[in-house]
């Protein structure tokens, strides 16, 4: 059986984004989903690291429940002052860069 154009087309194009849920210490559940191609370059092409950190969260968490964002723009500052470490930040930092793969990426270049 051969492989047509729009068979391989249709089994591309109807990829679905990668999605981690993430229980937070009250309980409550975030849906952490990967970018999109598009959204992946925009979020690159911002210079600022805490832009580009802070968009990395506001695109990719969502409320469970209702599929809304949990973040908008005006929300940069406050997590640019969470804590670092272990804690909310780095429990939702560490499910977006697993959905971006970066985690392989990153445990591949420090075997080097």
């Amino acid at each position: 059986m051969s492989t047509t154009r729009d068979t391989l087309r249709g089994s591309i194009f109807s990829a679905k984004p990668r999605v981690t849920e993430v229980t937070m210490d009250n309980g409550t559940v975030v849906e952490v989903r990967q970018p999109l191609v598009g959204q992946l370059l925009d979020m690159s092409s911002i210079e600022n690291a805490k832009t580009r950190m802070a968009r990395m969260l506001v695109t990719c968490c969502y409320i469970k429940e209702t599929g809304e964002l949990l973040f908008d723009d005006t929300d940069e500052e406050g997590l640019m002052n969470l804590p670092s470490g272990a804690g909310t930040y780095q429990t939702l930092m560490d499910a977006v860069q697993a959905n971006m793969g970066l985690v392989p990426q990153m445990e591949d270049a420090a075997k080097k």
